[in-house]
């Protein structure tokens, strides 16, 4: 549910990665990275058979050796509302600007599917807001109270508003 970004050191000069949509192959990837910001709550856990299930819902950014450094993932909540999830980015491209691709990256992909609402669950509020999201109630989240609750904001953002 929630997004992050990172803000350990990026190596120096990585080389500019593919964003691509996600496949079946990815997903031990994908988990192993979002696992990576877990322990310092940034995001919630996810396991590779669930993101194999949902393949087609994630972006990823991947380096010359076809490695997973980055992911998003987009999760329907209604016809018209879809949250931005598990952002991460490794910290080799921490500071590269991949966190703002990737989710571009997801907010085509909701355009796509003709979600005209994104909301995002996150502790880097400053993040989203210099990319006009703004904070927002999503009642279809008082189920979630409890994960929710840990997190700095709930933020949205109608696409095709810029």
């Amino acid at each position: 549910m929630p997004a992050t970004t990172m803000n350990q050191s990026p190596r120096q000069n990585p080389p500019a990665p593919t964003i691509r949509r996600a496949t079946t192959a990815d997903a031990a990837a994908i988990a192993a990275l979002v696992d990576t910001h877990v322990a310092e709550g940034a995001l919630l856990p996810v396991t590779a058979a669930r993101v194999a299930e949902q393949d087609a819902d994630f972006i990823v950014a991947t380096d010359d050796d076809d490695r997973v450094v980055g992911c998003a993932h987009l999760r329907e909540y209604s016809p018209s509302l879809a949250e931005v999830r598990s952002l991460a980015v490794d910290a080799d491209y921490a500071k590269s600007g991949l966190d703002g691709a990737l989710l571009t990256a997801i907010e085509q992909l909701a355009t796509a599917r003709d979600y005209p609402t994104l909301f995002t669950v996150t502790n880097d509020v400053d993040f989203f807001k210099a990319r006009g999201y703004a904070p927002c109630p999503v009642p279809e989240l008082h189920p979630e109270r409890e994960e929710v609750g840990r997190f700095a904001g709930v933020l949205g953002r109608e696409l095709g508003e810029d």
